[in-house]
């Protein structure tokens, strides 16, 4: 499993565009740092070739001591079958995305490669 943890102070500073190499079969584990459930932010994914990766699992842990204390929220993909997918990741406000755009996101383009 390929593991990436990014922090949001890292993804601002970063051209933004991630490009991870998988086989099929294996799966990628992302840990996003950002999220508050007590201020309302969160992350939100977007996969736009859900025949080459797909969401495996997503887990939204407690936010840290304190309220407004970022948490960090993980996203597994998992590498189904050779080809390309672009995934993205936004960050949203209180309110979600149905109250304005991301304040933040980060693109990863994931190259599938056979087994």
């Amino acid at each position: 499993m390929v593991s990436l943890d990014v922090p949001l102070d890292e993804i601002i500073k970063m051209q933004k565009i991630v490009e991870v190499y998988q086989s099929q079969g294996d799966s990628t584990k992302i840990y996003l740092r950002g999220g508050s459930g007590s201020t309302g932010y969160g992350w939100g994914i977007k996969i736009e070739n859900e025949n080459v990766v797909k969401l495996k699992s997503s887990e939204y842990p407690q936010d840290g001591p304190g309220i407004g204390s970022p948490r960090t929220d993980v996203y597994v993909l998992e590498a189904l079958s050779p080809g390309n997918s672009k995934v993205q990741l936004f960050l949203y406000g209180p309110g979600g995305p149905e109250h304005g755009e991301a304040v933040d996101s980060l693109e990863m383009i994931i190259q599938v490669h056979g087994k």
